[in-house]
């Protein structure tokens, strides 16, 4: 086999191990849940509303930020629902 068609032969193989790594990490991503990452999105939330000075702006900003995701889910149905 001459060296040309080697080093095809070899960079076919790796584009194949590329796309089967994409293709896995891909799969991998649903694994990260939609409660976990509005979890994720609530605590920066939270921490945010420390920064406010106003205290009752504050209160207003943790109370929204404390909303649980069943609540959160509800809410974006009954929006869903309205449309």
């Amino acid at each position: 086999m001459p060296l040309v068609d080697r080093f095809h032969s070899i960079a076919s193989q790796a584009c194949i191990r590329l796309a089967a790594i994409c293709l896995l990490a891909v799969g991998l991503l649903p694994a990260c849940s939609s409660q976990q990452l509005y979890a994720s999105g609530q605590s920066w939330r939270q921490q945010e509303c420390g920064k406010i000075a106003d205290a009752e702006e504050r209160r207003r900003c943790t109370a929204d930020a404390d909303t649980s995701y069943g609540d959160y889910q509800r809410q974006r149905e009954a929006v869903q629902n309205s449309r």
